[in-house]
């Protein structure tokens, strides 16, 4: 299952053969073409092309989708939006960095075989954007995007917005954040969870044209007595 956010609002679909997701690779050597065209019939919620355009050149990816690029492709301009597809590059470990800095949502170390490359995009999710009035957010393990602005993200800012997303509308208890951002009871102040969220509510806002109004309609929000969570706001 996947959270779809394309219309502003999320919902959720399966992919199956009759109803696949559609993954665009971008690559030169016909050998991992034809190897991938190969492993694919294992995969059938994928469906494979090979578009000869890069993304940003003209090409229309649609909002279901997924990119698949090569690292050189960011090197040369190819960009990753924030109100782009999922996108996942490839290429040497030292570019690896770069790649999430970019954007970038998962990488692929090479040498790489079709099966990983099929199972990382099966696991992708568009729980790495998020819309909210005047703003879409893309975000992964180390900063927040949007059309305004790049910014910063710790660790536990990213595993509090990816714990939000995966759970969307729910409210999650401040002793749960707790735990899943590793502190011990104790040893690290339950405040420490609200600090922060508190500055976490603040970067979404400022990603946005009017981070004030976004500030008051942040989809980061406290339900008294039962905790935090992620609201879909459009």
């Amino acid at each position: 299952m996947r959270a779809r956010s394309s219309s502003g609002k999320f919902s959720f679909q399966g992919e199956t053969k009759e109803n696949p997701r559609n993954l665009f690779f971008w690559g030169d050597d016909p050998k991992i073409k034809h190897r991938l065209q190969l492993a694919g019939a294992a995969f059938p919620g994928l469906a494979v092309s090979f578009p000869e355009t890069l993304p940003g050149d003209g090409f229309c990816c649609d909002a279901g989708g997924l990119r698949v690029i090569p690292a050189s492709a960011l090197a040369a301009g190819v960009s990753c939006r924030a109100e782009d597809p999922p996108t996942l590059a490839y290429g040497p470990i030292e570019y690896m960095a770069q790649a999430f800095l970019c954007g970038c949502a998962d990488y692929l170390v090479e040498p790489w075989l079709p099966e990983e490359l099929f199972l990382r995009c099966n696991k992708m999710r568009d729980i790495y954007r998020i819309n909210f009035p005047g703003c879409t957010v893309r975000y992964t393990p180390f900063a927040l995007f949007s059309r305004h602005k790049v910014l910063p993200l710790s660790l536990p800012e990213f595993l509090l917005l990816k714990t939000f997303t995966q759970r969307l509308n729910t409210p999650i208890a401040r002793g749960e954040l707790f735990r899943i951002l590793g502190y011990t009871p104790g040893k690290n102040s339950p405040r420490l969870v609200d600090a922060h969220i508190c500055l976490l509510r603040k970067k979404l806002a400022s990603c946005c044209s009017e981070p004030e109004n976004s500030l008051k309609n942040n989809p980061i929000r406290q339900v008294r007595g039962m905790g935090y969570g992620l609201w879909n706001t459009m």
